[in-house]
């Protein structure tokens, strides 16, 4: 019994050490790699349970992940571009009709994105709420 304790101790105490060596590790590759090898394990998992229909879920997600990755790499919600960052220091009263339509429609784009993060996707939830 004794040693059956010490056996299970050990292992914690090993377990323990090793999520410690982990949690301290603040590499950008290493959370890209982690991050990686979770979306495959889900992929795997969300796999056995839609085989009739693999081929549609797979196409949804990679559509999904495009859009993803367009959104993320466009930045068109951020103000943080030269161009936005001037226009803004300007002033919107001294801005022409095409400059306040795109910073406006910055504004949108980024409101949307602010409650598609928050779970409320569309406008109509708004609407039915008030």
């Amino acid at each position: 019994r004794q040693a059956r304790l010490a056996k299970m101790r050990h292992l914690m105490f090993q377990h323990e050490m090793k999520a410690k060596r982990a949690k301290a590790i603040k590499s950008k590759a290493y959370h890209r790699h982690l991050k990686k090898a979770e979306r495959r394990q889900a992929e795997k998992e969300g796999l056995g349970l839609e085989d009739l229909d693999g081929a549609a879920a797979r196409g949804a997600a990679e559509q999904a992940e495009f859009l993803r990755a367009q959104e993320r790499l466009t930045l068109r919600h951020k103000n943080t571009s030269r161009w936005a960052r001037r226009a803004l220091k300007r002033g919107m009263h001294q801005l022409d009709d095409g400059t306040k339509k795109a910073l406006g429609e910055q504004l949108r784009v980024s409101e949307a994105l602010r409650r598609k993060a928050e779970g409320r996707e569309s406008d109509e939830e708004e609407e039915e709420e008030d």
